[in-house]
């Protein structure tokens, strides 16, 4: 009983962030609160037999209308003088605001007569124990020492709703699901597994043998080059998927069994049993020539187009240097690129497409392609480069630039043709007049130099001498500077280096290219990300201390040699010495005030008086001791237009005809949470009496004291941020234009609401308050044990079933046939051919020793001879060392994911004999460590370690030292600089913080730039 009457006692004292119930047919959403037991009690109103009102320190006013989503309450002022916003008695009449309460007024109307207050959103509900809190919170101390119900992992505060919000969607049942429907469906659920179950077991016979013709077949599709391998579709599947539509030539498989790319369509698999059909992935946004030419709607953004052309550069450039054998697409045009769902560009069509080889330098070939896309010196010549698909890719750029086609005879005779028309302009300098008018429309000054410069790298690809043209890793270089890319994820510094270096080997329109990077590297879009700490004082969204982070209009400063924060304002610099995200307020230290004794204002108000910037959405709180000079029957009318010099500088009394200062009127500029400009504040106590108004919001201290804590400011809940392209805003957000300033802004998606206190799109709350939430989790509750339940009666039955046809299929074949499909179907990569026991034992002269390359912890390595006179290399698992099986069967998966002329190539496998074997293509000069291994042993004893040696010898600026003796003999003094810069990047990759370490695409960069001088 003693521990019953505790625990009722603690949950009785504790506050419930709950909703408080309706004051009539009125409803008072949360924090506000009519009773002590619901809502939090800074939040007072009272509800008197059904009608809500709004007690003050000397009034009551009647509560009119609420607006729970904008935090504010309208209240009736009876006492105002119509049409002003003055009272006869401002002793008895005014409004005095307990500033112990949140309300601050944000909006007086001097003709209806009512006055709307604005509360700001409440903190984490207090608490004492974590029985005070809900599951979702636990009770902790906030940083003023308070307990605070604080939410839990993966749930947030959502302080209009007063609850934990879950962050993940959670769905609201509609209506109640009662237990005994809930049970009938587990048991039809596991009644219908039960017949699926037999039906596939009664089956399985007889789809054993057309599983293992499937298999086989799947071998016919590999390119016998080591390609990606397709799927095999029936001709019933195929015709029953496009209801018996046409079906079109297998063109490209061959192609496309050698590439894997994210900017290249994939093939999914392909017919062969009648007419060869291919099966792609379905893109759902069409092609990029739809979206230029034939769409209505709106047209792409400059940076949707920007992305398609880096998505496509980098596409053909992998097809040119990053496959086995180098791709020619041979017919790159705007058709051809296919936009998908988030509108990244895909590579289709490979018709045309011809396989090159690295050792030569073109291939000869009748010209096919597109006029108008076409390269001339192809046409002209027969040899088709990888400068042919860069030609092409130039006229792309300008249809993507120009919104115009490549062949147009609807343009002059002389401009049919885009290139020429384009070049004709460039000519001219008129470059910028063929940009699309659209793209120009709202384009800054530096979009428009974007624009230039993506028109220049246009016009580079399409030089006549194909010499001249850049490569497509060149070419996909230059979008990513144009886009940014490098420079946001570059250091300052690191990104100098990079562009002192480039620079030297780069045509001239790179130079426009860098130059527009680096103005949009000073000038980019930001994300909704909080600023760093200052010192040990934190920073919040919105609050900014520089570019890249917060949001700007939310200006303050951080002094880095002291650790200090300051707030400008037009006049003065006030240090800030606390701020508090959850009421958005931070207090200054505004010091200046107190140098007058015998004046209610400062002496000179231009320059010490506190001015705030009416364009910025910062305010002074009700939670000072502010004296506004009351301006009779021009409070309030706005634009007031004052200046410094109109205002009084002597102390007011306590009469409404003292309210001017000889033949000029006061000046009035108050308007909480409006576009005050400057406020005159008291600062003394003795020798002067002051003009009591409605506006004077603390009455519970003296007038003419100052506080010593400082002046509290309040900054308005930020908009949404602004971007320049999708890549701006996360996966929970879209970049859109904005109705009001034609600016675009990362607006949330369905499903997600702006919270500008944590600056992120969060997720909505379907529950109105968290009691409306209660029957719907126990609801939940009993489903989820039933379905539970019921699935772990399946999950036993099906075990069953699944352990005694594991034991009656335990055949030879039937484990062959399943180790095959394994090997072949892993994953959705390229196929390996199946060899035979046979086949490797005849290759590998029965695994002679005389054959055997080398060996490792987990297997061997043979060289073997094909019956088609071709060298590989085999490679098996020890007998027994099952790590050795798991090791090959995982390798199988990587290798068939993977095709690069880099990495050893799998050309297939052997599962038939007790251990299982790969085949690769032999690679006859051995390994790296072969080549290394004794030639160089001048590392001191003590130094065993090479990396630390090397770090050391670099420390004491002697890193030739440790440098191959044989490499310095006879080496020049450029071939000395390249090794010492071989080696600090080797150092570099050495860093002890991973953070610090290059990226393996930067380091493939500075070796391929170290190469160019060692062979220039």
């Amino acid at each position: 009983i003693l521990v019953l009457a505790a625990i009722l006692l603690v949950h009785a004292t504790c506050a419930k962030a709950i909703r408080c119930p309706n004051c009539g047919t009125t409803s008072v959403p949360y924090p506000l609160t009519t009773e002590p037991a619901c809502g939090q009690q800074l939040y007072k109103v009272r509800c008197d037999s059904g009608v809500l009102k709004f007690d003050t320190l000397n009034n009551t006013y009647l509560i009119k209308s609420i607006i729970p989503k904008n935090q504010t309450l309208v209240i009736q002022q009876p006492h105002l003088l119509p049409n002003t916003c003055d009272t006869v008695d401002h002793t008895t009449h005014s409004i005095q605001l307990n500033t112990s309460l949140s309300f601050t007024i944000s909006h007086i109307n001097c003709t209806d007569l009512s006055i709307e207050l604005k509360w700001v959103l409440p903190p984490e509900p207090p608490c004492k124990t974590d029985a005070c809190c809900d599951s979702t919170s636990t009770c902790k101390a906030a940083s003023d020492g308070a307990l605070r119900c604080f939410c839990k992992h993966r749930f947030h505060w959502d302080a209009i709703a007063g609850q934990c919000a879950s962050d993940f969607t959670r769905i609201k049942p509609k209506k109640i699901i009662l237990l005994v429907p809930t049970m009938c469906s587990g048991v039809i659920l596991i009644l219908s597994v039960l017949f699926a179950t037999t039906m596939l077991i009664r089956h399985h016979r007889i789809k054993a043998e057309q599983k293992l013709l499937t298999i086989e077949r799947e071998k016919v599709v590999a390119s016998g080059d080591g390609g990606k391998s397709a799927k095999i579709f029936t001709i019933k599947e195929i015709k029953r998927a496009t209801k018996n539509f046409s079906s079109s030539g297998l063109l490209g498989v061959r192609i496309l069994g050698q590439v894997n790319h994210k900017n290249l369509v994939h093939l999914i698999g392909c017919c062969i049993e009648q007419q060869p059909l291919l099966v792609y992935e379905f893109i759902p946004n069409g092609s990029l020539f739809y979206h230029l030419h034939d769409k209505k709607e709106q047209s792409l953004t400059w940076g949707q187009r920007l992305g398609i052309a880096h998505d496509t550069a980098q596409g053909l450039a992998y097809l040119h240097f990053s496959t086995s054998r180098p791709i020619y697409h041979r017919d790159v045009k705007s058709s051809n690129i296919l936009l998908d769902h988030n509108m990244k560009a895909k590579v289709a069509d490979f018709g045309l497409s011809r396989l090159a080889h690295t050792d030569v330098t073109h291939v000869t070939t009748c010209a096919q392609g597109t006029l108008g896309y076409l390269d001339p010196d192809y046409y002209w010549n027969y040899q088709l480069t990888d400068k042919s698909d860069v030609y092409s890719f130039g006229v792309l750029l300008l249809e993507i630039l120009t919104c115009q086609k490549a062949i147009d005879f609807g343009r002059p005779t002389d401009d049919v043709n885009l290139v020429a028309y384009v070049k004709r302009m460039a000519n001219e300098e008129r470059l910028v007049e063929v940009i699309d008018p659209l793209l120009k429309e709202h384009a800054t000054s530096l979009d428009i130099d974007a624009m230039k410069a993506f028109g220049f790298l246009a016009m580079s690809c399409l030089e006549e001498r194909r010499e001249n043209r850049p490569t497509m890793k060149e070419v996909s270089e230059e979008i990513e500077y144009i886009m940014g890319v490098k420079s946001s994820t570059l250091s300052a510094d690191k990104f100098t280096i990079n562009f002192n270096r480039k620079m030297a080997a780069k045509p001239v329109f790179s130079i426009m290219l860098t130059v527009a990077l680096m103005l949009t590297y000073a000038t980019s879009t930001y994300a909704a990300t909080r600023c760093p700490d200052c010192g040990s004082t934190q920073v919040p969204y919105p609050l900014s201390t520089g570019p890249g982070c917060g949001d700007p209009s939310y200006k303050i400063r951080c002094n880095t040699s002291s650790n200090t924060l300051f707030f400008d304002t037009p006049n003065n610099t006030y240090p800030i010495s606390s701020i508090s995200q959850p009421t958005q307020r931070f207090i200054i230290q505004p010091s200046r005030f107190l140098n007058n004794n015998n004046t209610c204002v400062t002496a000179d108000v231009s320059s010490q008086g506190l001015q705030l910037d009416p364009s910025l959405p910062f305010n002074i709180t009700s939670g000072n001791t502010i004296m506004y000079l009351n301006c009779s029957r021009s409070l309030l009318r706005s634009p007031l237009n004052c200046t410094s010099t109109s205002l009084c500088h002597s102390y007011i009394n306590n009469s409404a005809e003292a309210a001017s200062c000889g033949r000029a009127p006061i000046c009035c500029t108050f308007r909480s949470g409006g576009s005050s400009t400057m406020y005159s504040i008291r600062v003394r106590e003795g020798g002067c009496q002051a003009y009591r108004s409605f506006v004077n919001l603390d009455y519970s201290l003296p007038v003419n004291r100052w506080p010593d804590s400082g002046v509290e400011i309040q900054w308005v809940s930020p908009p949404e941020p602004l971007c320049g392209a999708q890549t701006d805003c996360d996966d929970r957000s879209r970049c859109v234009r904005s109705g009001t300033g034609g600016v675009s802004r990362c607006l949330c998606n369905a499903g997600f609401h702006w919270d500008g206190v944590d600056g992120v799109c969060a997720l909505d709350d379907t529950c109105e308050n968290r009691g409306d939430c209660s029957d719907s989790k126990r609801t939940a509750l009993i489903a989820g044990l039933t379905s539970g339940l019921g699935s772990a009666l399946v999950a036993v039955i099906i075990g069953l079933l699944l352990y005694k046809r594991h034991l009656r299929h335990k055949e030879a074949l039937a484990r062959l046939a399943r180790e095959r499909e394994e090997i072949l179907n892993a994953g959705s990569g390229k196929s390996a051919k199946v060899f035979t026991g046979k086949e490797i034992k005849k290759a590998t002269a029965n695994f002679s020793k005389d054959r055997l390359l080398g060996s490792g912890g987990y297997g061997e390595v043979y060289k073997g001879i094909l019956e088609d006179s071709t060298v590989v290399a085999v490679k098996c698992a020890k007998v027994g060392n099952t790590k050795g099986t798991d090791q090959v069967l995982n390798e199988v998966r990587i290798l068939c994911q993977v095709n690069h002329r880099g990495l050893v190539r799998l050309l297939g496998c052997c599962v038939e004999l007790e251990q299982p074997l790969l085949v690769y293509e032999y690679i006859p000069n051995g390994t790296l460590l072969d080549h290394l291994k004794g030639r160089y042993n001048g590392i001191p004893p003590d130094d065993v370690n090479l990396a630390i040696y090397v770090k050391r010898v670099v420390e004491e600026e002697r890193l030739l030292d440790a440098v191959d003796p044989n490499l310095k003999k006879g080496a020049s003094k450029l071939e000395l600089e390249t090794m010492k810069a071989l080696g600090f990047l080797a150092v570099g990759c050495l860093e002890e913080r991973r953070q610090n370490r290059p990226s393996m695409k930067e380091v493939t960069e500075e070796i391929e730039y170290i190469l160019s001088i060692a062979t220039s």
